[in-house]
């Protein structure tokens, strides 16, 4: 699942833009009703300091 984001806590992972940073990942591990979830936090950033934000969020496996 993919979807576009842009919200607080999403700022407190990732930097705001400065000169020559193209984009940045925020990736995190988490086990929700037994099973191991891999979300991706992706910020791409345009020359004018302005950003995309997307979420991707993939199941790993059953961890019970």
């Amino acid at each position: 699942m993919k979807k576009h984001i842009n919200d607080a806590e999403t700022n407190t992972h990732l930097d705001q833009w400065r000169p020559g940073l193209k984009r940045q990942e925020f990736i995190s591990y988490q086990v929700e009703d037994n099973v191991l979830r891999k979300r991706t936090t992706v910020r791409t950033y345009m020359d004018s300091g302005r950003y995309t934000d997307s979420l991707t969020s993939e199941t790993i496996c059953n961890a019970t």
